[in-house]
């Protein structure tokens, strides 16, 4: 996927569609005297850092400033948003609606660099490993459809293992109907429908067509990557969460044709 073109006519036009979904989801708020704009504006902004795959959130905000002079600080508006992280994650929430697939794999998202892991400090923070390696963080964990839709996801330290933190996110998922539910050999259980081992001796009901089907989670996880969510240090959990909801949120409206 390239990169969307960045200028004025393109970002407020983002900003225009963007802003009017978010003004029919957001609950009423009550304006105080001090609040220089809307949540709907303030997330709108947000997500357009996202969309346009600027890596620096304080340079992006800068740069938002010189174009709205009404805008509040960097810091403010940082401290607005992680109030706001409820919010999201109920924007986030998975549609009641029967899907036919759902694919469910996990990303790793170190907190620093692995000779520094003694040194961090992040809550919550575990040694875990994946095809890439030995890494020192969390792991996102997420249930896409065949489309490319996240429908549900979860943070969890990195030495979880795959299938008992999707089996926890099974009765939520219960919503999605009873759709085929495929996933790597990590996920070798009666709930997911996985690639046979090497050694196994029963059937896991696995299909020729399954395997495209499942390379559509790679290509989500691609895209995460490319719109930084692996991007620079985190300080709390909260901020990954922060980083996390408003980059699944910002790849969702593309899916749903809200942000083309």
């Amino acid at each position: 996927m390239s990169r969307p073109k960045r200028n004025h006519t393109s970002i407020r036009y983002y900003l225009f569609k963007v802003k009017g979904w978010l003004s029919r989801k957001l609950p009423t708020r009550t304006w105080w005297r001090n609040q220089k704009m809307g949540d709907a504006e303030l997330l709108a902004l947000h997500l357009a850092r996202i969309h346009f795959k600027h890596p620096y959130a304080w340079l992006w905000w800068q740069l938002m400033r010189d174009m709205f002079e009404h805008l509040p600080s960097y810091t403010q508006a940082y401290t607005r948003l992680f109030k706001l992280l409820p919010v999201l994650q109920l924007l986030l929430m998975p549609q009641t609606r029967p899907r036919r697939y759902v694919i469910v794999d996990s990303q790793p998202i170190p907190a620093c660099r692995w000779v520094r892991r003694q040194r961090c400090k992040v809550v919550g923070a575990w040694e875990g490993y994946s095809q890439q390696g030995a890494f020192y963080g969390f792991s996102l964990h997420a249930f896409v459809s065949a489309k490319g839709e996240i429908f549900l996801y979860c943070i969890r330290s990195a030495n979880q293992h795959d299938y008992k933190v999707a089996q926890s996110l099974l009765e939520v998922a219960k919503v999605l109907g009873q759709p085929i539910k495929l996933g790597d050999k990590a996920y070798l259980s009666d709930d997911f429908v996985t690639p046979p081992k090497k050694n196994s001796r029963s059937a896991t009901g696995w299909k020729a067509p399954y395997s495209k089907i499942r390379k559509r989670v790679e290509t989500v996880f691609s895209q995460l990557v490319n719109a930084h969510i692996r991007l620079g240090q985190y300080q709390t959990k909260r901020a990954l969460e922060v980083r996390v909801a408003l980059t699944i949120l910002a790849h969702n409206l593309k899916i749903w044709g809200i942000a083309d």
